[in-house]
């Protein structure tokens, strides 16, 4: 069986003809990597014929799986972001934007019944993620508990620097360090896992704490502490208290 389908190509002004279509450089590029999106070969399909209504590029095949691929490929490029596509197809949408925008020209898939697959007026940019997420260990002491929904527990925290930063915890966090806020509220610095979720738009920055862990000794930590504060470098290389608190606890 023979499967003829087009692929139409039209202007705003809807004034292509054969003489003004596509060059031959660009047509030939455009059939390529349409060839290779579909599986099609010189023993598979030819070019037929073209038309001059909105010029019409009419293609045939004796292969059923490749008249299907035709098909399916222009739905997938009509409803999909590049990053969705499979390399071939993502290689065809590319020469389709590249022509778009030089001629400025959309592209339609006409099927056997030259009705209508799809018509591709753009080519759907991936959507990109507006913020990113960053880890990190902060030392500060808690100084406050709130947050306006009671599933999403807040927890203020000061950095050794004098920072205010609100970390959302777990409810799970929040119970398990209840037992230990008459020792550490507003007094012990905690080690703190956090995950920085960072915004491309304004550089906002929202803190979500992993895990914590309580000083063993809060006379230790608090006099380690006070020492660099006070200016006593426990290692010279390091200019960062944070690490000087863990070389020490793990006797380097």
């Amino acid at each position: 069986m023979k499967y003829v389908f087009s692929l139409r190509v039209d202007d705003k002004d809807h004034s292509m003809t054969k003489e003004t279509g596509l060059p031959i450089g660009e047509l030939g590029g455009l059939l390529t990597s349409l060839s290779n999106a579909i599986g099609m070969t010189d023993s598979k399909a030819v070019l037929l014929d073209v038309h001059s209504n909105c010029v019409r590029y009419e293609l045939m095949t004796n292969d059923e799986e490749v008249y299907s691929k035709f098909r399916i490929v222009h739905t997938n490029i009509n409803n999909n972001s590049e990053l969705d596509l499979t390399p071939s197809e993502r290689e065809y949408a590319n020469t389709l934007k590249k022509l778009m925008k030089k001629f400025g020209v959309t592209f339609e898939a006409l099927d056997m019944e030259k009705k209508r697959i799809e018509k591709i007026r753009e080519i759907k940019r991936p959507q990109l993620s507006p913020h990113y997420h960053e880890s990190t260990t902060i030392y500060g002491k808690i100084i406050g508990f709130g947050g306006r929904d009671l599933d999403k527990p807040q927890m203020l925290v000061q950095t050794r620097e004098g920072t205010k930063i609100s970390l959302g915890i777990s409810n799970t966090h929040e119970q398990q360090l209840s037992p230990h806020l008459s020792k550490i509220y507003k007094s012990s610095y905690l080690e703190l896992q956090v995950q920085v979720r960072v915004s491309l738009i304004d550089s906002r920055r929202e803190y979500t704490m992993l895990d914590y862990e309580i000083p063993q000794s809060k006379n230790l930590y608090e006099s380690i502490y006070r020492a660099i504060e006070g200016g006593t470098n426990f290692f010279p290389d390091v200019t960062d208290s944070g690490e000087e608190i863990r070389k020490l606890r793990n006797n380097e």
